[in-house]
């Protein structure tokens, strides 16, 4: 609820400190509502409620580092999309009230 309530808030959308605290507590909600069973398949009880011992092998410990590289890439190309986007782009150019200054700078010829 605690995420819910940061990314509802307009205010709290503008403030990046309390947009990573609702992105840690959707984390953390996700964690506590699916527990471990979601992270380690292994440790997902049976009907019995036993958990057996396992192990994955080679190739699914591979397969699982490539999904965490493929989201760690597209996480990335979406970084260097969105940071450049600065929030007076959309603003009317009257009510920008945040400028970078002009600097004159000599070009190489």
């Amino acid at each position: 609820m605690l995420a819910f309530g940061q990314f509802i808030s307009p205010a709290a959308r503008r403030n990046s400190l309390r947009l990573d605290i609702g992105c840690v507590a959707t984390y953390a909600g996700v964690c506590i509502e699916k527990g471990m069973g979601s992270i380690i398949s292994g440790l997902t009880p049976d009907t019995l409620g036993e958990i057996y011992e396992y192990c994955p092998t080679i190739t699914e410990l591979r397969v699982a580092a490539g999904i965490f590289a493929v989201g760690f890439l597209l996480f990335t190309l979406m970084l260097k999309v969105a940071v450049p986007i600065s929030p007076d782009e959309f603003l009317d150019k009257k009510e920008a009230t945040v400028h970078a200054p002009e600097v004159d700078v000599p070009c190489p010829v």
